[in-house]
């Protein structure tokens, strides 16, 4: 029949084309009706021929396809029926589609399906032809995004990929030594002429005709069909030698193994917990950007403008934030300040001086911080023994801490007489601003590693022992824990000093916080740049002349305040305000509250301006009479020109 077909042919290049048909028909690559067409252009001139290639190849239908002509192409429908369905369904609309639940619809009626030729009446009843999924994010107006892998966690499928492969492949070979084994035996007990007329099929006296055909091409290569028609048709020569090939490399790839686990365990270790930590990646980027001064300024102006806009309220705080002062956490921000002052910083000791006092004494006091713990950093004080200032030997939990006084007689009675108040009111400008929010900051962010240190002591105080039995410690996941849980908090305050001070690098002490304090630790990445943000502020608060004026303007409230009683505060905090108005003209000014019993500290951004329009005229005009007649001397020519029309009062 071929040869007829190559006479009818008569075109060597035409009979070549009807071979490649064939071949691409053997590779499962075009199917049997779909031969019939692309060889029908050709064999439709010789009825006979054609229908005998027809019966040839077992085509069955009595209506014969159009043959295949310029004029006539095949559809995608003829040739790929399965992806004309998925084409089909992909046009649908989801939306307009009948819903059950939020996820699946119904396909309508008239939506062509893929045939399955092997359905039984038992598959028909039970399986699902109708309903399709469709999650609520893959619609178009959806606002879910669904979370992607970070870098570390990629690093994790890699290893996990690349050891599943090296699996395959030494599962593979393995099997294949197995199979080869049982045919050596096998041949063993076979006679000459058995053996000489054993031949092997395609799955080589295996259940399989892939995998260790597979085995073979992976080990030999380009080589691998002579070999493997070697095998087929003389395995008594060629089966020892190959065996023998695959037991070789079977022991390389596992030393090769051996070698892998080792770089695979490294990486395990060091992108565990960081795959674990999703909000880290990205919280040192935001937050370095979050805690600038223009940042923090912004913030809170944009705030104002909301709330104008909505309500048109100008008064009460925009801030309110809670401090835990009973814990020794503002002992432990006023220790990192002092150390980083004292091991970081050029200034020149008198200005030293002038910080550390603002911190030991101005800062305690505002808070109404009653404890004395400065962290026992007796090393920062080790340049305070100067004459004229009063030392005094505080208690601390460890050791004794000398506290130096450096204020003056005058603002150390009135700061102290300020502790008698419930409220410590501030007006101030942008720098006294940013310190109080990076402080605030610095606050609550030791304050949540605390709480959570606390939190880990209370659920197990043996919880060292456990956390070397996790599961991750026994499969290589992470080290373990060398550090008892009770210490956590103290190790930690040493990792930010050491930090601070250069001897710890950033990567080394995000994996030791990370791994006492697991998905929580994300918020200390960011401790040494919030510090040095507040021994930036700190410096031109005591040295700058517009910030010392603010001080000397609080201190003078204070002092009055505890002459007069409490009904006249908000009278002096008027006068105070008006003062400070004065003197920052066109910056911002704000109005900061301490109130001790809410322990709560409040910012507000005041309007200068509106303030400014509040101001009756009348009460203006008083307060010019009073200003003329407090005067000690009256001039004969201030008398002149008061008004001679004036009625005599008495």
């Amino acid at each position: 029949m071929f040869d007829k077909i190559r006479k009818s042919l008569k075109s060597p290049d035409a009979y070549d084309n009807f071979l490649r048909c064939l071949m691409l028909f053997n590779e499962e690559i075009v199917t049997r009706e779909e031969l019939i067409i692309l060889v029908g252009g050709s064999l439709r001139k010789q009825p006979d021929l054609y229908q005998q290639f027809k019966q040839f190849l077992g085509h069955k239908d009595s209506t014969s396809p159009e043959p295949l002509t310029p004029s006539h192409t095949p559809t995608p429908t003829s040739i790929q029926p399965k992806e004309r369905v998925n084409e089909l369904i992909n046009e649908l609309d989801f939306n307009n589609l009948k819903r059950y639940g939020a996820s699946y619809r119904a396909l309508p009626k008239s939506c062509q399906q893929a045939k399955c030729s092997g359905r039984t009446d038992l598959c028909r009843e039970v399986l699902n032809d109708v309903w399709v999924s469709f999650p609520t994010w893959s619609e178009g107006d959806s606002q879910f995004s669904s979370s992607r892998k970070t870098q570390y966690e990629e690093q994790m499928f890699r290893c996990e990929d690349e050891r599943f492969e090296l699996d395959l492949v030494l599962e593979m070979n393995i099997s294949t030594i197995r199979v080869f084994e049982s045919l050596q035996r096998k041949m063993e007990q076979m006679s000459s002429a058995e053996v000489a007329n054993f031949k092997l099929d395609k799955s080589l006296g295996g259940t399989s005709k892939v995998i260790h055909r597979k085995a073979i091409h992976r080990i030999y290569g380009d080589k691998a069909g002579d070999i493997l028609e070697g095998l087929e048709k003389n395995p008594s020569v060629a089966l020892p030698i190959v065996l023998k090939r695959l037991k070789s490399k079977q022991e390389e790839w596992l030393e090769a193994q051996r070698g892998f686990n080792k770089v695979w365990r490294d990486q395990l270790e060091k992108y565990h917990l960081k795959s674990l930590d999703h909000q880290g990646i990205t919280f040192k980027a935001t937050d370095s950007r979050a805690i600038r001064s223009k940042s923090l300024i912004s913030e809170i102006e944009t705030i104002c403008d909301e709330r104008q806009d909505q309500n048109g309220e100008t008064t009460g705080p925009h801030m309110n934030f809670y401090f835990a002062l009973d814990s020794k956490v503002f002992a432990d921000v006023i220790g990192l300040l002092l150390f980083y002052l004292y091991n970081n910083t050029t200034l020149q000791r008198e200005d030293r001086m002038k910080v550390k006092d603002f911190l030991c004494h101005f800062l305690h006091e505002f808070f109404f911080f009653t404890g004395q713990d400065l962290g026992g950093e007796e090393d920062l004080l080790g340049d305070s023994d100067s004459e004229g200032m009063d030392v005094d030997t505080v208690e601390g939990p460890t050791k004794k801490v000398e506290v130096v006084h450096c204020m003056t007689e005058e603002q150390t009675k009135t700061s102290t007489a300020s502790l008698d108040c419930d409220q410590h009111v501030l007006y101030c400008n942008n720098t006294w601003y940013i310190f109080f929010r990076l402080i605030q900051i610095l606050c609550s962010r030791l304050e949540k590693l605390y709480q959570q240190s606390q939190v880990l002591i209370e659920r197990d105080p043996t919880s060292k022992e456990l956390q070397n039995q996790a599961a991750s410690v026994l499969l290589g996941l992470k080290k373990p824990v060398e550090i008892e849980t009770t210490e956590y908090y103290p190790v930690f305050i040493k990792l930010v000093k050491s930090l601070l001070d250069g001897n710890t690098d950033n990567n080394s002490f995000e994996d030791l916080v990370r791994e006492m304090f697991g998905v929580h630790a994300y918020v200390s990445f960011t401790m040494d740049k919030v510090i040095q943000g507040i021994m930036r502020q700190i410096q031109p608060m005591v040295l700058d002349a517009t910030c010392q004026k603010l001080s000397l303007l609080y201190l003078e409230c204070l002092e009055q305040k505890s002459k007069q009683d409490d009904s006249d505060c908000s009278t002096l905090d008027t006068s105070y305000q008006r003062k400070v108005e004065a003197f920052l003209g066109d910056e911002n000014l704000y109005r900061i509250v301490m109130d001790k019993q809410a322990s709560r500290l409040s910012i507000e951004l005041l309007d200068v301006q509106q303030n400014a329009q509040e101001e009756v005229p009348e009460t203006k005009k008083w307060k010019e009479y009073v200003a003329k007649f407090s005067k000690p001397v009256m001039n004969l020519s201030d008398l002149q020109m008061m008004p001679a029309h004036r009625k005599i009062f008495l």
